[in-house]
């Protein structure tokens, strides 16, 4: 039984370990009223990937799962490339870091009002919880490269600093044969 314990654990901890602690903190806090203060135009989403993959741009978009009195819900908002930023590889004495590309990305347009109309539904339907993601696609990849190294940072405020949602997690590339 000891040893079933310590495994799950190890596997509990594993499945974290891409998600800082500071960012369970920061959003063990975050309530339908903060929800309620976000200027949509203000969103802002970061995906910083290894070099040589490449995000498919028009495909990132923002998710809102959310549960309340009515069931379970899903809500797609698109988001539109607002910069992409090549960063060289750095090699230190103790580290290096291969080079990667940095994509910030806001909500498009339509996506906007979107969300506006999902905050009038939160706040009417108090009560409840929700879970923001941040998706995307990848363009396709050379035959050599089996995974690829990706950060995701949130930023809801014009004010906030970006919030890391998955920091420097290993993704294994499958592949259709």
């Amino acid at each position: 039984m000891l040893r079933m314990l310590v495994f799950s654990s190890s596997l509990l901890l594993a499945g974290c370990a891409s998600i800082p602690l500071a960012t369970m903190l920061q959003f063990s806090g975050f309530d339908v009223n903060a929800f309620q203060n976000i200027n949509p135009s203000e969103v802002r989403a970061k995906i910083s990937i290894d070099e040589p993959a490449n995000v498919k741009a028009e495909s990132v978009d923002l998710n809102l799962a959310l549960n309340d009195n009515k069931g379970s819900r899903t809500f797609t908002f698109p988001l539109a490339l607002l910069e992409q930023n090549k960063i060289s590889a750095d090699t230190g004495l103790f580290f290096s870091s291969p080079a990667k590309t940095e994509y910030v990305f806001k909500l498009a347009p339509s996506a906007i009002e979107s969300f506006q109309e999902v905050q009038g539904i939160i706040a009417a339907n108090s009560g409840g919880g929700f879970k923001l993601s941040v998706g995307s696609e990848f363009e396709p990849l050379p035959e050599s490269v089996n995974e690829i190294t990706v950060s995701i940072l949130l930023k809801l405020t014009e004010q906030s600093d970006y919030v890391t949602l998955i920091d420097e997690a290993t993704v294994t590339i499958e592949r259709d044969n």
